[in-house]
């Protein structure tokens, strides 16, 4: 009987510690998110290929949101600040799109970083038919074949691209920051006019 009374109690003063080291453990969550106005995009983290897209037009047609016409390359960049002391934990893109003209099925998404393709996915699949609205989110710390790219958003930005019959009505990038000396840094950061 004491045993057990001793077992107990020293069982609520680990969840109590714990409960405690939780608690001071800061980690936040935060959120960029566009569905108008102007995109922003680092030029050196595109490769020459999407940079000038479409090469066999003279004319180099970038698309925007909610865009209705066809082969316009879509990119953006999201740039934050990341509190020193912290890191990013989890991260999430999603991606709220619409499939235009009747080649929609070669579109992809694409994540780079200094000239460099780091993922690249298909958007949609053959049976989903022309005019279909849908909603993508991606892991960014576990994606098919790569695994995580959560490293390259420590940096302060992340871009990427959409490629070319797919328009973008929103995009959101959710992250959540942690760290020993990461201090609470509750600001949400629009790229909205």
């Amino acid at each position: 009987m004491i045993l057990n009374q001793l077992v107990i109690q020293m069982f609520k003063k680990n969840i109590i510690i714990f409960l405690i080291i939780l608690l001071l453990t800061p980690t936040y969550a935060n959120n960029l998110s566009q569905a108008t106005g102007f995109l922003t995009f680092k030029k050196n983290d595109f490769p020459a290929n999407i940079l000038n897209y479409p090469i066999s037009i003279n004319e180099i047609w970038r698309a925007t949101f909610k865009e209705n016409k066809n082969n316009r390359m879509f990119m953006h960049t999201f740039q934050y600040k990341i509190p020193k002391g912290c890191k990013i934990l989890k991260a999430t893109l999603v991606l709220n799109i619409k499939n235009l003209a009747t080649s929609y099925n070669n579109d992809t998404v694409g994540f780079v970083e200094n000239g460099k393709t780091l993922f690249k996915t298909t958007l949609w699949q053959k049976k989903e038919s022309y005019n279909t609205v849908k909603k993508l989110s991606l892991n960014l710390a576990n994606l098919p074949k790569v695994g995580s790219i959560l490293n390259s958003l420590n940096d302060g930005d992340f871009s990427f691209y959409i490629q070319d019959d797919t328009s973008i009505n929103s995009v959101n990038l959710f992250w959540k920051l942690s760290g020993k000396k990461c201090k609470v840094y509750n600001h949400t950061e629009s790229d909205s006019l």
